[in-house]
């Protein structure tokens, strides 16, 4: 491929008309070159990727090889919407010069250049800092792994925090509170959906109760009950919500030890202000929940 990276390089054809496979080997006229798939993937930003990236802290820095195939992207703002090819074709260093060799060497040498640094979410990299140009080269260079100083984020939400101020945020007040229905699918769907999806029911159930607690408490605590029905949204999705932990408990999925630990919880809901007075969380969900044999027949 070195031969056809120089020719690529020589190209003076607009980065952004360069979207498409077939749009590129139209336009790059270029035979033999193997333009894979994964060069017409976008240069990611963080928060294109992941979910409340901005609740993400460094916690540790190292130096690794890092697969090509997981850096997915920059936070340099100038890459922005490019993908991989034609941010390939946009670089200005070497528009002339290019040398195969001394790029390959500017790679691989940690000693001579600064190292590429990388930020580190989950499983996925993003290049934070030096390295825009070396990393992009690499992927057209057929280099498998780069070696890298890599800062690893780790998300510091937990879900009573998420809960205390994403879900029942003052902001979120309203008629019907349709804004905290939203956000209890979210939640849903970031904490006890994953949870359900690899079996770990002890964790879902966690993440649920403390979804019935947030309810329960905060309808007292921002004087809901003053307002006709201004709860209603947010009722609804616990019970629906309530319906897909039914719906796992009836298919014998959860321990029953663990269908015990969220009878106890239910217990002290039952005795709260909010469920004794006003019937919140749903009186037809705890019902249901506290009730195994309702499960198991319904």
């Amino acid at each position: 491929m070195s031969r056809n990276i120089l020719e690529l390089k020589s190209i003076k054809v607009a980065p952004e008309k360069v979207c498409t496979l077939a749009a590129a080997k139209k336009i790059a006229k270029l035979k033999g070159f193997d333009l894979k798939e994964e060069f017409f993937e976008m240069v990611y930003h963080p928060a294109d990727l992941i979910k409340h990236s901005v609740y993400y802290q460094a916690a540790n820095t190292y130096n690794d090889n890092v697969r090509l195939i997981d850096i997915k992207g920059s936070t340099h703002p100038i890459y922005y919407g490019l993908n991989w090819l034609s941010m390939m074709m946009s670089l200005q260093r070497h528009t002339e010069d290019f040398d195969v060799e001394a790029v390959r060497a500017a790679i691989l040498n940690t000693k001579c250049f600064e190292p590429i640094q990388l930020s580190k979410y989950g499983d996925i990299y993003f290049i934070d800092g030096g390295g825009n140009h070396r990393v992009c080269q690499a992927k057209f260079l057929e280099i498998e792994t780069v070696p890298c100083e890599v800062t690893e984020w780790k998300m510091t939400i937990t879900p009573y925090f998420f809960i205390e101020e994403m879900v029942f945020s003052p902001n979120n007040l309203g008629p019907d509170c349709d804004m905290i229905a939203q956000q209890m699918w979210r939640y849903y769907a970031d904490y006890i959906s994953p949870s359900l999806v690899k079996n770990d029911y002890s964790e879902a159930l966690s993440y649920f109760t403390c979804l019935l607690y947030g309810l329960t408490n905060h309808f007292v605590e921002d004087e809901h009950w003053r307002f006709f029905d201004d709860c209603y949204s947010p009722n609804y999705a616990l019970q629906d919500i309530g319906d897909k932990i039914i719906s796992f408990i009836r298919s014998k999925a959860i321990p029953y030890e663990e269908i015990a630990g969220l009878e106890a919880v239910l217990k002290e809901i039952e005795q709260t202000e909010a469920y004794r007075n006003y019937g919140i969380p749903s009186t037809t969900l705890l019902k249901d929940l506290r009730n195994t044999k309702v499960f198991l027949e319904r």
